[in-house]
């Protein structure tokens, strides 16, 4: 996900929210991104 460009402390974050799973942190990054950007 970093490689896409989406910050890594974001990523870590999402990624352990989501009991470490990668298609569901990933789904939930592209629909919810824009409200970590502030």
């Amino acid at each position: 996900m970093e490689a896409m460009g989406f910050d890594r402390a974001i990523v870590l974050e999402v990624f352990f929210a989501c009991n470490k799973n990668e298609q569901l942190a990933a789904n939930y990054l592209l629909d919810h991104y824009n409200e970590f950007e502030e």
